[in-house]
């Protein structure tokens, strides 16, 4: 088999077990919300729901479907989903399909920026740390990922807020303005939440692109290489990061899903109208169809990222295609 075939068919094969993953996320996820402690028809009327009839409840709770068993209904969503229907938010009464539309761009850009500051923070100082291993720099930047690593998400974004938007106003401390909006107002209303995100991944990645540079700089290619008369900085940069960016590229395609976890944290402290916001607001409210529909996607879009990790991990190193 070529490597082409052998590549393509390593997708196909993660592809379906990412689809197989979604769907049994999907029903442990619907039995999940199902039992939580509230009533959707109560979420929807608030405190008039007090002056509604017994007569009134069941009505309402047939409407919404309430009354079907678990498996019926979770048939029910599946075939909705299906046909594009992401259902009706029992607070607001807004389909959840424009809900999604309009916190998801927020979301997504905070994970990009926070994946980009990661990515840069990880190979800079991994790298600098593994050249000079042993050394001062390698002990300090060693010690500050500990650091960032260990640094509760909340408090660190409260302390940058207090630090860059209130006592330095270099940055604004909250709130999100669209990428319509022009590049600087969109990127500096996400630069310090991208920043606190990032913080702790980057102290995880730190270590492991270390490790790994470190590795090969041990090998017998690097020291022929270097033998031969090829600068250092030619041997590091095409002949050694290749191979060693295999397995941090793979660990940030994991830890993806921890930007996208630490962005409901994230967008409370800092105001912003993203997922995390919403699904926040929704569980508060008892808005069970909501909090459904956030996680799943937030689900669908973490396996889609590691499938996009292994594809490109597949480019890097062809030995990973089997």
């Amino acid at each position: 088999m070529s490597g082409t075939a052998r590549a393509l068919t390593a997708v196909a094969r993660r592809a379906a077990s990412g689809a197989l993953l979604l769907v049994g996320a999907s029903v442990l996820l619907f039995a999940l919300v199902d039992l939580a402690p509230g009533d959707p028809v109560l979420a929807r009327f608030g405190f008039q729901a007090a002056g509604l009839s017994d007569e009134d409840l069941a009505r309402l709770r047939h409407e919404y479907g309430l009354d079907r068993s678990l498996p019926q209904r979770y048939v029910d969503f599946v075939r909705d989903l299906s046909a594009g229907d992401l259902g009706t938010s029992a607070r607001s009464g807004q389909p959840i399909g424009d809900l999604v539309a309009q916190a998801f761009p927020v979301t997504a850009s905070l994970t990009l920026v926070a994946a980009a500051v990661t990515a840069v923070l990880a190979l800079g100082l991994g790298i600098t740390a593994a050249v000079y291993r042993g050394r001062w720099p390698d002990r300090l930047i060693t010690a500050a990922s500990a650091v960032g690593l260990a640094a509760p998400v909340f408090w660190v974004g409260l302390l940058a807020i207090d630090t860059f938007a209130i006592d330095l106003r270099w940055l604004p401390a909250g709130g999100y303005q669209p990428v319509s909006a022009g590049l600087w107002p969109w990127l500096s209303t996400l630069l310090l939440p991208a920043v606190t995100l990032a913080l702790g991944v980057a102290g995880i990645l730190v270590r492991v692109v270390r490790a790994s540079v470190a590795d090969q700089l041990d090998q017998d290619y690097v020291r022929t290489a270097l033998g031969a008369g090829l600068s250092r900085t030619r041997v590091l940069w095409r002949n050694l990061l290749p191979n060693a960016l295999v397995t941090p590229l793979t660990v940030f395609g994991l830890y993806v899903g921890y930007l996208l976890a630490g962005a409901v944290l994230v967008e409370v402290v800092y105001a912003l109208p993203g997922m995390g916001q919403l699904l926040v607001n929704a569980a508060i409210d008892g808005d069970f169809a909501v909090t459904r529909i956030v996680a799943l996607v937030t689900i669908a879009v973490f396996l889609a990222v590691n499938l996009c990790t292994d594809v490109v991990a597949m480019l890097i190193d062809p030995r990973t295609r089997t």
